[in-house]
């Protein structure tokens, strides 16, 4: 049985009432391993290409560069994350009151497509060493905005985080594939 739910994806039910998901009309499903596959590191023999890899040696690695829009095979530092307190945020026409961290970043369409990727923005209000808190939206008061961003495709994403009497505050993009 097919059942065509959206253009890009279709639905088979196996026998054994498996649930699979796979592209309608033999679409491609991106991952983070068909991303990769896509670029040429002749220029890095021996390159680390795992998603914890650094294959151009720029102190990024491989899937977070997937995740914000940069090339894993041009050494080029640019598109981090930013961290930068803000006083009374306009977050979507709502205008939030107090002082927030908001940790800004860029989501590429491709990784946001992608089958086999997940990403946080976490949290600490004492040091490196945690505790680190996953800020979830509406969560301790935690808002998101995210704002279309044709350059890489994708979006540009900040995360407001409310501050309290803290004096240290970090907060790191984790971006896991399984």
């Amino acid at each position: 049985m097919r059942t065509n739910l959206h253009p890009k994806f279709a639905i088979s039910i196996a026998v054994a009432l498996s649930l699979v998901i796979s592209t309608a009309q033999g679409e491609d499903v991106v991952t983070f391993a068909s991303w990769m596959a896509t670029f040429d590191f002749t220029a890095f023999p021996g390159a680390d290409l795992s998603p914890t890899g650094d294959a151009d040696g720029d102190g990024i690695a491989n899937a977070v560069e997937f995740v914000i829009g940069n090339l894993p095979n041009q050494t080029k530092v640019e598109n981090l994350p930013t961290l930068t307190r803000v006083t009374n945020p306009n977050v979507g026409g709502t205008v939030l009151v107090g002082n927030y961290l908001k940790f800004s970043y860029r989501r590429s369409d491709a990784s946001d497509d992608a089958a086999d990727i997940s990403l946080d923005v976490a949290y600490s209000r004492t040091d490196l060493a945690g505790p680190w808190s996953i800020a979830g939206v509406g969560e301790d008061g935690v808002e998101l905005d995210d704002t279309p961003n044709p350059e890489i495709p994708g979006v540009d994403v900040a995360v407001y985080i409310p501050l309290r009497s803290d004096t240290k505050f970090f907060a790191r993009l984790q971006v896991t594939v399984p």
